[in-house]
């Protein structure tokens, strides 16, 4: 099954609703993000209500805060999940145009091998600079994220152009 921004586009059926339906889904996404925050960040009131989340945790030698053991583990349960999902969503969709542009298995390769790549990088780059190791994943964390979102909307757009520059010279 393709990858490409035409199949992203065909997971929501209905087009009216299609249109305005990631601004509810943004809203719900970032006020129960500010909630779990709440809870796995020192000082916010959700660390205050349960005070036990500031309690230290030892871990591999380590002394690790409680909230940050729900912070990050969140993290590494929640990404590969809304991969899962992301992939398995785009996979079930049929394309509209038959004849849309694909990538090749090589490319694809390409594309998991990067984004496999950057956080490690970044990892080893954050490990030698921040002083402590929670902070070197949290640094790994956001950089990736950052580095890797940059990364797509380039890709969006270069995609976007060449496509439309080949159906301009088929037509």
């Amino acid at each position: 099954m393709p990858f490409t921004p035409t199949h992203v586009v065909a997971i929501l059926p209905l087009w009216p609703l299609r249109r305005w339906l990631p601004f509810p889904a943004l809203t719900i996404g970032a006020f129960t993000h500010q909630i779990w925050d709440a809870f796995t960040h020192q000082g916010h009131w959700g660390t205050k209500l349960v005070p036990a989340l500031n309690s230290a945790v030892w871990i591999g030698g380590f002394s690790v805060p409680g909230y940050k053991i729900f912070q990050y583990g969140s993290t590494l349960v929640g990404l590969p999940l809304l991969a899962t999902l992301t992939l398995s969503s785009l996979r079930s969709v049929i394309p509209n145009n038959k004849n849309a542009a694909t990538l090749s298995p090589k490319w694809k390769m390409l594309a998991a091998l990067v984004l496999c790549v950057i956080p490690l990088v970044v990892g080893v780059y954050a490990t030698v600079t921040q002083p402590f190791s929670y902070h070197a994943l949290g640094v790994t964390i956001k950089l990736s994220g950052a580095i890797i979102l940059l990364l797509c909307i380039a890709y969006s757009a270069v995609f976007q152009a060449v496509t439309d520059s080949e159906m301009m010279h088929n037509t």
